[in-house]
Formats: C-alpha cells, structure tokens, sequence
C-alpha cells in the first residue's frame, strides 16, 4: 500500500529520522512550521499529516483548525506528535480536530501502525459515503418514479370518464407537462387524424411528420426527438432527457402504460360513436319503416271497409231485383242462399284480414316505443358528451373535487 505523508515538525531531527527510517512505500513531504505545513497540505493533499503540536508562529492545535475548516484537507486525517503525553493535551488535540495522538519519542513500527490504520479507516470511511450517497441516489430515484407512476395511474382512472378526444387530449397533455416533456400528438379515431400540440398549434412538419411515422414502428428516436406509435395515437416527444439517462430510461418504461391506456380509450370512444350513430340509424329507420306500415294498413282497412260496403249494397240490390223476376220459388231460394254464404265468406275474410291489422298495428305500437327508447338513449348520449366536453378535472384538483384516486403521490 502505497502513502503520502506531510511531516510539519520544527525539529530537523524529526525530519532526518523520518526520512531514513520510513518504509518505501511512505512518501514523505515536509514542512517546517504551521504556515507553511497548511500551504503544502493544500497543494499536495496528502493521505495523511503528521502534526506536532509545539511550534513556533502557529502552534499544531491552531494549524489543525485550520486545515479542518478548509474544504480542501478537512478529510485528510491528523495525527499529533508532542512529547507532552497527558489527557488534557489528548484532549485539546481531540478538540482542534485530529484522528490520533502520537507521543514521542516513538517507535518507527508504531507511527507506521497508527499511519497505516488511519489510512484505512479513511479509504472505509470514502467507501461509506459512497454507499450512502448511491443509497439515497437510489432512494430519491424510486421515490421519483413511484411519484411518476402515480400520476400515470391517476390519468388512467380519469381517463374512464372522458367522452371527447379534446379533453382527453388536454389532460394527456397535463401529465407529460408534469414531466416537463413538449409534446405534439396525433390522435386516429372514426377514419380520421386529429392533432394537437402542448404548445397550442401542431407545425406543418410535425403534422406531416407524424402522419408518415404513424405506422412505423412502436418506438422511433432522433436526437432528443421520440415519435411513440400506438394503433390509434402518435405522440412526438421535443424534448428527451439524453443528458440524464436514468430519467430517460424511467420515462420510457412509463410512455407504454400512458399510451396504451389513452389508445384504449380512443377504441372505445370509436366504438361508442358508431354505436350511437348506428342507434341515430336505426331511429331513423324505424320511423321510415313505420311510417310506411301505417299507411299502408290505413289502406287496406279503407280499402276493406269499401269493399265490404260494396257487397253489403249488391246484396240488397240483388234481393230487390230477384224478387222481380218470376223465378220459381225453389230457385230463388236456392240463388239467395248462394249469394248469402258468398257474403258471409266475404265478411269473415275482412273479419280475419282486421284481426291481422290488429296485429300488425300492435308491432307499429311497440315500434313506436322502441323508437322512443332509442330517442332517449340517444339523448342521454348527447347529454353525457356535453357534460363531458364542460367537465375539468385535473391530475392536481382530483382530489379536492371529490374525484377519488388510491395512488398516493410523493
């Protein structure tokens, strides 16, 4: 193990004793008096000082002080050497800031010991700060992320209740703001391309841009440029953290869970628009159809009416003039009979043919309530567009709205 050591000593017998009698793998540096030891200190930094404490000028207590007030030596570890052994000296040597006390005269194995020891305990003391600054390093970056997650979680939940691509892209833009991202985003719903930018206007380059890498690839980078491509959302991140890679890696662990649930919620925004425009459709429909029906069983039931009223007439006529006839008795009876049972037959075939009507009308009545069904489905639809197209929610204000989350945020 290889040391430096500063020797500020007055005596140059300390100095020649030293010289010949350290081991090899000690370098020695040397100073003669206070001033010039903390000059030296902080121009070499050695490993180690050896300090003695009775000095003319500046004496070792003071010239430890110093050096332990200055952000430049105050790790270096100081050992005092002085031939005054007592505690209270011990003790003021503890207090001006040294690691150890050395009385002399001592032996060479001895300081070699306590230089080497001290040597150690610093190299493990580095070593625990390093562990600790790479614990809460690590800390604060879990900490960051949880925090980061939440959110994420929180925009999904808020995302249940959202009926309109321009609220849902607003609140999308409210939570990569949070990450301090530009962001430009393409949204593909019902065969068309609507876009928004969280600068307000999208320029014909990101337009376009994002139109043509729409369909290329789920992750597509350019300097600090990112386009994310899901089935029905393109997001175009400005602004990429390339000069910190561990929040770089963080946010692209995160852009899948924020996309993949605003791209569900456009498919089910997709579905439910055509639902409700084939319910307008069928509405419609229904109307047409019922329209036609009706009128066509108002005919046929004039129609009936007037046939029937046609028979009834010719029966009569045909009685009155049957009697002027002069048909044998038997015959007339015969004649009369016949045209009766065609009369009967006539009235129960518009008796059955109304019955049907009848029926015919129950369907056109229970048409009708299914129509009215479908009005009001569809007004109920209108209305929950509206209240969500007026409706502010934001990932800050959630709670205090009432709107309740589980995720809490650091």
């Amino acid at each position: 193990m290889e040391l430096s050591v500063l020797l500020i000593d007055d005596d140059p017998i300390i100095h020649t004793l030293l010289v010949n009698a350290l081991p090899k793998n000690i370098t020695l540096h040397e100073a003669f008096d206070g001033d010039e030891g903390i000059e030296k200190a902080t121009a070499l930094l050695p490993d180690i000082i050896l300090l003695d404490v009775e000095m003319p000028g500046r004496n070792g207590y003071e010239t430890c002080e110093i050096l332990k007030a200055q952000s430049e030596t105050k790790q270096i570890p100081v050992i005092f050497s002085s031939s005054l052994g007592e505690i209270r000296h011990r003790m003021l040597g503890y207090e001006a800031g040294a690691d150890d006390y050395l009385v002399k005269p001592f032996a060479i194995d001895e300081l070699c010991a306590k230089l080497f020891l001290q040597h150690k305990l610093l190299q493990e003391q580095v070593a625990l700060n390093e562990q600790k600054m790479l614990a809460q390093s690590t800390a604060m970056s879990a900490m960051t992320a949880s925090s980061e997650m939440g959110r994420v979680i929180q925009f999904v939940e808020l995302t249940y209740g959202m009926n309109n691509p321009d609220t849902l892209a607003s609140k999308l833009f409210e939570l990569l703001n949070t990450l301090e991202l530009k962001t430009s985003v393409l949204f593909s719903l019902n065969d068309g391309v609507l876009l928004y930018s969280s600068s307000g206007t999208t320029s014909p380059l990101e337009s376009e841009l994002l139109q043509n890498c729409h369909e290329h690839g789920r992750f597509i980078d350019f300097g600090c440029r990112t386009i994310i491509n899901y089935p029905k959302i393109s997001l175009l991140i400005k602004n990429m953290p390339l000069d910190d890679l561990e929040k770089y890696g963080r946010y692209k662990d995160l852009f899948p869970a924020v996309l993949g649930a605003t791209d569900a919620k456009l498919r089910m925004m997709e579905t439910d628009f055509k639902l409700k425009q084939q319910a307008v459709n069928t509405d419609v429909a229904f109307k047409a159809i019922r329209k036609q029906l009706f009128g066509l069983v108002e005919g046929q039931l004039k129609t009936q009416e007037s046939t029937l009223g046609e028979f009834r007439q010719f029966h009569e006529e045909f009685n009155w003039d049957l009697t002027k006839m002069g048909l044998e008795e038997s015959l007339e009876a015969s004649i009369t009979s016949r045209v009766d049972t065609m009369l009967n037959s006539a009235e129960s075939i518009f008796e059955k043919n109304i019955s049907d009507q009848s029926s015919t009308l129950e369907v056109l009545d229970h048409m009708k309530s299914l129509t009215n069904q479908l009005e009001e489905l569809i007004e109920s639809a209108q209305e929950e567009v509206m209240f969500a197209q007026g409706e502010e929610i934001s990932l800050e204000d959630s709670e205090q709205s009432g709107y309740e989350m589980d995720v809490e945020l650091f």
